[in-house]
């Protein structure tokens, strides 16, 4: 049912439906990101009567699906339109087909796909995590507004850039502190100066005179009018990042922006923060199947149901 495709056939299907008009259908953004991290693109469709029913582009490295980028998610599509009989045929259809070509297989759905359980039935591990979501137009917190007018009568002023060497850099070195490896900082810097080729990202800066010190970097998907809060640096600087995400709010506003994913909201403390701005609560999933514990998942189910028969 679900066909495998190449560039120009998915292209063509892209071109006609404007249902996949988002940036993690467009295949430059996909072929940065393959570049960026040496993965493949794999791109996936059912189109019956000219109409996509549903659609996949998926990374993989060697003989593993992965999920590339901790603040996007995976690329799916499925007409919310379609009976929930095909819905699950479609997703064991796909499901099915990457377990012939790959062994490992992660992604990261947020809450659109509303069904997962044909990736339960067939084996897979599902841990739900939260992010939060700004709707433009909402107000913030009272507090919010009082830090935004201390920071603006200590001398800290908002500019919208275009993302450089030092805002980079910034974000990166504080994302190294949490782990982040010198090969893959070397990726992001590479998928950073690309998607800025692209116009897709920006950087919100905060300056105290001429000094820097609060840096956002943001992914930009204009075809559906929402924002992606990338990295963000830490700083010393009081009441310097609540202006930061205020200002972000504004500009949002200004540009025509209706939503910002703030991409995360699980950590305590961050959480609590963001929570000022007054987001929506959003649930997403990350998908995972590794055939040694499914398996031994499988052996447990059944042991289970011969010690319920045997206890009845």
């Amino acid at each position: 049912m679900v066909n495998k495709v190449n560039k120009e056939e998915w292209l063509a299907v892209l071109s006609s439906h404007k249902q996949l008009n988002s940036l993690f259908f467009n295949p430059d953004f996909l072929s940065v990101v393959k570049d960026a991290f040496d993965y493949q693109v794999h791109y996936f469709v059912v189109v019956q009567k000219q109409v996509p029913l549903f659609a996949a582009a998926i990374f993989s490295k060697g003989k593993d699906v992965v999920v590339p980028l901790a603040f996007t998610y995976s690329s799916i599509y499925i007409d919310k339109t379609i009976s929930d009989r095909k819905r699950i045929d479609l997703l064991k259809s796909f499901i099915d087909l990457l377990k012939k070509d790959f062994r490992k297989i992660s992604f990261r759905f947020n809450a659109d796909l509303e069904d997962l359980r044909p990736f339960t039935w067939l084996g897979f591990k599902l841990d739900l995590r939260y992010t939060y979501i700004k709707q433009i137009g909402e107000g913030v917190h009272q507090s919010v507004l009082r830090n935004v007018e201390r920071a603006k009568s200590d001398g800290y002023y908002f500019k919208a850039v275009s993302v450089d060497d030092e805002s980079i850099k910034r974000n990166l070195d504080d994302f190294s502190h949490y782990g982040l490896s010198k090969k893959a900082y070397g990726q992001y810097h590479k998928l950073f100066d690309e998607l800025f080729g692209m116009g897709c990202l920006k950087s919100f800066n905060v300056y105290l005179g001429e000094q820097l010190v609060c840096s956002n970097i943001v992914l930009l998907d204009e075809k559906t009018h929402q924002l992606y809060t990338l990295l963000i640096n830490k700083t010393d600087h009081k009441n310097a990042t609540s202006y930061l995400y205020k200002e972000a709010i504004d500009w949002c506003k200004d540009h025509g922006y209706r939503f910002i994913d703030y991409c995360g909201a699980n950590e305590e403390r961050i959480a609590d923060f963001k929570s000022y701005f007054n987001p929506h609560l959003s649930p997403y999933y990350l998908v995972s199947f590794v055939p040694y514990e499914n398996q031994t998942n499988l052996i447990k189910q059944k042991f289970k149901a011969i010690v319920k028969r045997v206890i009845r």
